[in-house]
């Protein structure tokens, strides 16, 4: 062996240690945060009070029935009730956990000796436990200022019973009502007593609900929406009317109806609406309102967690969108989530799927006359929850025949039920100059085309086409760092950076649009005369070489 060739080999063997150790430490990291999905009890414990994020229950209170004389001023009630809220929390996770993590900061001695002796010594079941309200009636507030006593009613707790050996999980839902007795000990406040008083379970009031609901438009031509300049969180967080005035306007001119907007969970405030999102939501909503455009609010974008201790915080979350929209004429579809099944790797589907039934539940015991649906990402799901729902909705990217298929499936096992809304469909015009992927703007036409045609054979309403703009830069944070991946989710809307039409939207301005097939040079990619070149060099080195 020559040293020329020596030195090409090393040079080889070492390119391949690099790649061998880059995919090692992915896979690490990939492991790494596989374990570290759901957080350890005892880190929850330890930021819980500083985050609010993770149990934040509803409040109601009523002091009126306090001796007279005595104040339970703003700043003590505060205290008692972040003291309570706190208490829960470490006693829901103790009693999953069936052992004692930090009882004594917020329970006093014999009530920790009362909770410890109803810990099960049986490791068949995990036990998890949330609450997602008080309504606090305070009948004593001591003149020492060292004594509360008050009764809390209509606690709606959810506890979840997991199988150890085969991982099922049991969601219950129950009321209680309890008398507690709280006290100020080393400077904390403590709960010296609770008892909870007999108080009947209940079943989910969802059932058998009238399907008199908002009304919605006979068809629903809706996009997906962000601004070209400022998708994803950066639409809030550079929130400008102007734009969005101009945007809605454009899409009326393109003949939509409706737009679908998504709110993020954490960046909208968690279980505390942030008020600057709050506004400019508002002002979205008024604007489409002005125009006689319609909305869907697509919640719980990028939530933190689907886990049980999470559940009183997305309930206030959801509670206080409620509040302020639920009768908006501007909204008429409610998406609880988009794409869930795509978590299922991370939490398991059954996880998932109970957080979905528990927001459901809620939101109709709250809200009965909304329509609700869930953004699956796949035709495979919609299925799922699918009695509980307004509308079954799912995308479509990629091969239409195969959604088509499974499609016709669910209808012959009437799985079927409701109302169909395609809520994102679409294919990019990135067209990459080294790989073998991506299409024209006549292939993404043509695309379009034959998914209305879809939607027309399958008796499908109700969609909502992704996207109205290409955008200027797809966040890392969210599409990831892989170049093609990127630039193909920036170059999928109706609309270049240049702010000329492309093609496509002459399917939804000029009805049956009839758009030439797609030729022979069409379909070829200027990566592939690489290949082709790449492919032959290396050939012709081989075959020297011999």
């Amino acid at each position: 062996m020559t040293k020329s060739s020596s030195n090409i080999s090393s040079l080889i063997l070492k390119l391949l240690f690099l790649v061998i150790m880059a995919f090692t430490v992915a896979g690490l990291a990939k492991l790494y945060s596989y374990f570290k999905v759901g957080a350890e009890k005892t880190d929850l414990i330890s930021t819980v009070q500083q985050d609010k994020g993770i149990h934040d229950p509803t409040y109601n209170w009523d002091i009126s029935n306090i001796k007279e004389g005595v104040i339970l001023d703003e700043y003590t009630r505060q205290e008692v009730q972040d003291a309570y809220t706190y208490a829960w929390y470490i006693l829901n996770t103790s009693i999953g956990s069936q052992k004692n993590l930090g009882l004594e900061d917020r329970f006093s001695k014999k009530m920790i000796d009362k909770i410890e002796k109803a810990f099960k010594t049986s490791n068949d079941y995990n036990i998890e436990r949330v609450e997602l309200n008080h309504t606090i009636n305070v009948h004593l507030f001591s003149y020492d200022r060292q004594i509360i006593s008050f009764s809390d009613n209509q606690v709606k707790l959810y506890t979840s019973n997991t199988q150890a050996e085969s991982g099922h999980t049991n969601l219950t839902k129950n009321i209680a009502n309890y008398d507690v007795v709280m006290g100020l000990e080393d400077g904390y406040w403590k709960i010296f007593d609770l008892i909870q008083l007999e108080s009947p379970s209940i079943e989910s009031k969802t059932e058998n609900l009238s399907l008199e609901k908002v009304e919605l438009a006979d068809k629903i031509r809706g996009i997906n929406y962000y601004p070209s300049d400022n998708p994803w969180f950066d639409f809030w967080k550079n929130y400008n009317t102007k734009t969005v005035a101009k945007d809605i306007e454009l899409l009326k001119n393109l003949n939509f109806n409706h737009t679908r907007i998504f709110i993020p969970y954490e960046l909208f405030g968690k279980g505390s609406l942030d008020k600057k999102m709050l506004t400019h939501l508002d002002d979205y909503l008024q604007q489409c309102k002005e125009q006689n455009i319609s909305v869907t609010l697509s919640l719980f974008d990028f939530p933190e967690s689907y886990k049980i201790p999470f559940y009183s915080a997305t309930h206030k979350h959801l509670l206080q969108l409620l509040d302020r929209y639920q009768d908006h004429p501007a909204v008429s579809i409610w998406d609880i989530k988009n794409e869930p099944d795509l978590d299922f790797a991370s939490y398991g589907q059954e996880v998932v799927v109970n957080w979905l039934e528990f927001i459901i539940d809620e939101a109709k015991e709250k809200a009965p006359n909304i329509n609700l649906t869930i953004g699956w990402s796949k035709v495979d799901y919609i299925e799922i929850l699918a009695d509980k729902l307004d509308l079954q909705s799912f995308h479509l990217y990629g091969d239409i025949d195969l959604h088509q298929t499974h499609l016709q499936k669910l209808k012959k096992e009437e799985k079927i039920i409701r109302p169909l809304y395609l809520s994102e469909f679409g294919q990019t015009t990135f067209r990459s100059k080294f790989l073998p992927f991506g299409s024209t703007e006549k292939q993404q036409a043509i695309f379009t085309r034959n998914v209305l045609n879809f939607m027309a054979q399958e008796n499908i309403d109700h969609y909502a086409y992704w996207t109205l703009h290409d955008f200027k830069k797809a966040p890392k944070e969210i599409i990831g760092w892989k170049p093609w991946i990127r630039s193909a989710q920036e170059n999928m809307g109706l609309i270049t950076r240049a702010g000329t039409k492309k093609i496509t939207s002459k399917n939804f301005t000029e009805g049956e649009y009839k758009f030439e097939e797609l030729t022979f040079l069409d379909k070829l990619k200027p990566s592939y005369f690489i290949l082709a070149f790449l492919l032959a060099m290396f050939f012709l080195v081989f075959y020297k070489s011999k």
